[in-house]
């Protein structure tokens, strides 16, 4: 039985020697054509990717509108609840204000003066 490393060795020398025969696609004479356009394509195209500032100035101002955005609708909910039990619930007419009971004061009563007696 071949050992692993014999079995790569021969599959080296088997990808080395079709290379090196001008083998075909993508192997061929045209493969340095090929990496230059792509290199074009990759050089032109990097510039215009995201920096890790332009992603954390993204990034917060996602987490903004979400805040935003998440405090404004528990302002409308709280606004719509208050609302509807406004609605709800008729309002309770004012109890009119008890009248203070009336208090009269009455002075109190002086004794009667006794007759003055006849002096002889």
């Amino acid at each position: 039985m071949a050992e692993p490393v014999e079995i790569n060795e021969r599959l080296n020398n088997l990808a080395r020697q079709h290379i090196e025969n001008g083998g075909g696609p993508p192997y061929d004479g045209d493969m340095e054509h090929r990496l230059t356009a792509l290199e074009t394509k990759i050089e032109t195209i990097l510039p215009t990717l995201a920096t890790k500032a332009d992603v954390a100035d993204a990034k917060s101002n996602i987490v903004q509108w979400v805040a935003g955005i998440g405090f404004a609708i528990v302002a409308i909910i709280v606004s719509v609840m208050a609302f509807m039990l406004n609605r709800a619930l008729p309002p309770q007419p004012a109890a009119a204000p008890a009248t203070p009971p009336i208090v009269i004061n009455v002075p109190a009563q002086q004794p009667a003066a006794a007759p003055a007696a006849a002096k002889p």
